[in-house]
């Protein structure tokens, strides 16, 4: 049977960089093991300025958000000319809904720094600013060689192609989104890794056949797709549903199929990508099951069905429907030149390196349909390709069919997505907000609607 490595949790005293264990902790979804350290840390009298910011992004990160709001204020308080303080306040009121408080606290961090680029492009997104205005000349001196940093030029470049893209200018708008995206690229790209991947897919998955279905644990919905393809506005959909909670865009699934390669490659079965489809026993998958929901609910009970908005799991379908057999798939499909232009006019925190060159991010497009093809073939009532357009254009029609794909009952008020109150941390928050609409087609949806 398979046996997972837990992660060992320090004092900051025993690590040599506690921030960066704690980052690294946030960034593979261990928020509680986060929470530990930096308690540790406070209960041994480091009450300093970092060891605060971190406890409230733990607070935040595992749901206590007024918790992690509290300390936000404290920190500030303590250091009022800490400008990153003030954003990190600012960035949790806007994620809790409170737009105007947040714009308050990042026009309080320009006080301390006029030219902190994260800043400017919040307030840009929550209230907007003319093409003449002193935040658009501080964001042109920010761009200078060896002015700012690296992701304070990307993001500041970034901003200044949303605002010519707005005023009609698109030449200077994807000139300005290529630099930014050039600023975020700090390693080459390996542009056939994916389609190496989904290769290995087609040629060696093959469905297992269940003897029962998993009962050890909430019934997952994966909402999967190509970022910025809809997925948000799906789980917002879906998280409408009385019997639906969210896990967000968790890096459960990810970890776990590390996990399950380790396994094999140390079982003997090499280091292909795929060694588990026929190594894998229903033991071994019970454990990698109860790996996934540790990482993903982290303890905590979420009822009966938990939606994973992870666009990235779109490629681990296979691996996904092995551990947990009654799970079910929707990905998000979307014009792919809709999809390609959004993705190269978005600046994210986490870099993805295929959004960087329109070319590489079409061979993404490709890789990902292929795969999805394959699955669906494979796996034909378990996946359910959700248009889109369609979805916007006619929403009660789709949404009745998606709840059936996914094994719930209907709700109408999975129609009015809007008034959910669960929280979304994503390049969509400004959207989350809004009523189901068609402003996010493109020119190349609404001439698709058009001719269909």
């Amino acid at each position: 049977m398979a046996k997972v490595a837990s992660k060992k949790v320090v004092t900051g005293r025993e690590a040599e960089d506690w921030q960066a264990e704690v980052n690294e902790l946030h960034a593979n979804g261990y928020h509680t093991h986060a929470l530990a350290l930096v308690s540790a840390r406070a209960r041994a009298g480091h009450v300093d300025r970092d060891t605060l910011a971190q406890l409230a992004l733990c607070y935040f990160n595992l749901g206590d958000f007024d918790s992690g709001v509290k300390l936000c204020g404290v920190l500030v308080q303590k250091w009022p000319e800490d400008a990153e303080a003030w954003v990190l306040y600012g960035n949790f009121l806007n994620a809790m809904g409170h737009q105007d408080q947040a714009v308050e606290k990042f026009e309080r961090a320009l006080k301390v720094n006029p030219y902190y680029s994260e800043a400017i492009q919040e307030i840009y997104r929550l209230k907007g600013f003319s093409n003449n205005s002193l935040y658009v000349s501080r964001l042109k001196k920010i761009i200078k060689p060896k002015s700012s940093g690296r992701i304070k030029i990307g993001r500041a470049l970034n901003l200044l192609g949303t605002m010519e893209l707005k005023s009609g200018n698109g030449k200077a708008a994807f000139r300005y989104f290529a630099q930014s995206k050039a600023s975020q690229l700090t390693e080459p790209y390996d542009t056939d890794e994916f389609s190496r991947r989904v290769a290995l897919q087609k040629d060696l998955y093959r469905p297992h056949s269940h003897s029962a279905e998993n009962s050890d644990g909430p019934k997952v919905l994966f909402v999967c797709g190509l970022p910025r393809s809809g997925t948000t506005l799906c789980e917002r959909i879906l998280l409408r549903h009385s019997d639906v909670a969210s896990v967000g865009e968790s890096q459960a699934l990810i970890a776990t199929e590390t996990e399950v390669q380790k396994f094999m490659h140390d079982k003997g079965h090499g280091r292909d990508r795929y060694n588990w489809v026929e190594a894998l026993t229903d033991d071994d998958a019970s454990v990698f099951r109860k790996y996934y929901y540790e990482r993903a609910m982290f303890g905590q009970d979420r009822g009966d069905v938990i939606v994973d908005k992870m666009p990235q799991n779109v490629l681990s379908i296979g691996l996904a429907k092995r551990i947990l057999p009654d799970a079910k798939f929707v990905f998000l499909a979307r014009h792919p030149l809709d999809v390609a232009l959004s993705n190269f006019s978005i600046y994210f925190t986490n870099v993805l390196p295929y959004t960087c060159r329109l070319e590489w991010m079409a061979g993404m497009i490709r890789t990902v349909y292929d795969s999805v093809l394959d699955y669906e073939g494979k796996l034909p009532r378990d996946i359910r390709s959700q248009s889109f357009r369609a979805l916007v254009t006619d929403p009660e029609v789709q949404i009745r069919a998606l709840l059936e794909h996914c094994g719930l009952d209907w709700q109408e008020a999975c129609l009015s997505p809007e008034k959910g109150d669960a929280m979304v941390r994503t390049a969509s928050l400004a959207q989350v907000q809004e009523k189901i609409n068609t402003h996010g087609l493109g020119s190349v949806d609404i001439q698709d609607s058009q001719a269909g």
